[in-house]
């Protein structure tokens, strides 16, 4: 019996040919098992993740309505990190102490 896939494995074929399955986006591993040209190991990968995938385009749908609502900051004033939003002065503050290890 062969082994299932998992996130390290890399795709074979498509757009993103020798990309790590982790990193594809989920919307695309979505959309490859709607059109059915995801099959065998590939396939079952998807499926077994389908609803984690799914969530995962859900929450980068809300982050970008997020980011166009943003109210009066404009939308590059954000960035997001770790699903986090940080404004452009807590990343300043960031690259400075990553800079700067010893700071605090």
């Amino acid at each position: 019996m062969q082994a299932k896939l998992t996130g390290n494995d890399r795709l074979s074929f498509g757009k993103f040919k020798g990309w790590r399955l982790a990193t594809i986006p989920p919307s695309y591993l979505l959309f490859m098992l709607k059109k059915g040209t995801a099959y065998g190991k590939l396939k079952e990968y998807i499926i077994e993740n389908e609803y984690k995938f799914r969530q995962q385009v859900e929450r980068n749908r809300i982050n970008s309505e997020l980011l166009r609502n943003a109210g009066k900051q404009k939308a590059s004033e954000f960035h997001l990190r770790n699903d986090v939003y940080l404004n452009t002065d807590e990343i300043k503050s960031l690259r400075r102490n990553s800079l700067n290890p010893n700071r605090r």
